[in-house]
């Protein structure tokens, strides 16, 4: 008898965190958000810490706007003062075909 309430208890356990295990999982599935700052620094010839602090995180906005894109111009500035070798047509080039995708809406 005792052996069955346990069997029973863990069972039933076992069934109410199995659906939050699987939520978590897929809840993880989307595709990260932002640039890969990694791969922008190989391409500019700067380190990925030149790369973070001259593309700012986009502020956030009211409900149901997207945040503004950095002035791509002054993100040019600020790696040229960081070493890349590269002329800011070249790095808004860069920054443009390496611009992460926006999110779907919703709703």
């Amino acid at each position: 008898m005792k052996k069955t309430k346990n069997t029973i208890l863990l069972t039933t356990m076992f069934a109410m965190v199995l659906p939050a295990l699987s939520f978590a999982q897929t809840g993880n599935a989307q595709p990260p958000r932002g640039p890969d700052f990694a791969a922008l620094a190989a391409d500019l010839g700067v380190s990925e810490d030149a790369v973070q602090t001259c593309l700012p995180r986009p502020e956030r906005t009211t409900e149901g706007q997207a945040p503004a894109r950095p002035d791509l111009s002054d993100v040019a500035s600020c790696l040229q003062a960081r070493g890349s070798q590269m002329t800011s047509d070249q790095i808004t080039t860069i920054l443009e075909s390496n611009r992460p995708a926006r999110p779907p809406q919703q709703g």
